[in-house]
Parts: structure tokens; sequence; C-alpha cells
């Protein structure tokens, strides 16, 4: 889902697939520059690569997830695209950095 702020682009990288592969996979997007925050896209994981997600579950933060998960906070934030970590919401899903 896209949040505030993201780009094809930052979508892509977040996921590990090219931005070209994220825009073709979403052919309702009628302009790739203008995304509009709670729009869902389709990312197609390339075959045989390995991507964890963890779905927030209420009362987690951005801190409680990174020490459950054992990954790095500011990592996590990072490869997430979250520039408000107070706005993080029940439901939202997030990408494990490796």
């Amino acid at each position: 889902m896209v949040r505030n702020g993201d780009t094809m682009y930052g979508i892509a990288h977040r996921f590990g697939v090219s931005s070209r592969d994220v825009i073709e996979d979403n052919p309702q997007v009628e302009n790739p520059e203008v995304l509009a925050t709670g729009q869902k896209l389709q990312v197609k994981i390339p075959e045989g690569m390995c991507v964890s997600v963890h779905k927030v579950q209420p009362g987690e933060t951005l801190g409680t997830i990174a020490k459950d998960e054992q990954v790095d906070r500011d990592a996590l934030q990072l490869i997430n695209g979250i520039t408000e970590p107070s706005k993080l919401s029940p439901g939202d899903v997030l990408v494990m950095p490796n």
C-alpha cells in the first residue's frame, strides 16, 4: 500500500525489483509519477528471492518490532520509507531488512 511520500522507485527499491517492473505490473496507475496515499500496488517478487514481512499489531512500535525481529531499527525505518514512526498503524505491513 502506498504511503505518503512513496514513489515507484522507492517502492521498487524497498522490494529489490526495478521501478519498470512495478510500473508494468500496475497498469491501473495512469501516471506513475503521481501516487495516492493508500493506493494498492502489486509488486511481484522475483522467483527464488526471499522477503520477510511483519504485519503491525496493536501496541507495537518501530522499536519493539525491530527488537522482536532482531533487526536494526534505523534499517527497518529506512527500507520501509517511514518518515514518521509515530504514524505506524495496526495492519501496516513492513518489509524486514536482511
